[in-house]
């Protein structure tokens, strides 16, 4: 997959807690590189955090899918 930025994704997150679910979360491409992409997220508290993340755990979001915000640990 062609990841462009500001391009608006859903990214795949698997906590590192065995027995865990994966959680959807609503993101925006923000720089590319040879192995990851660098994504801006939005919490459940309303912060911005960046992350670096490989793109096999991105798809393209799709026109009227949900906002999903970032889980915090608890």
């Amino acid at each position: 997959m062609e990841l462009v930025g500001g391009e608006h994704v859903i990214w795949i997150y698997r906590p590192h807690r065995s027995g865990s679910p994966a959680y959807c979360v609503t993101a925006e491409v923000v720089q590319t590189g040879h192995i990851r992409a660098r994504i801006r997220i939005t919490t459940v508290h309303g912060t911005t955090v960046l992350r670096w993340v490989h793109p096999k755990n991105l798809r393209v979001k799709q026109p009227g899918e949900p906002l999903y915000l970032y889980p915090l640990p608890e």
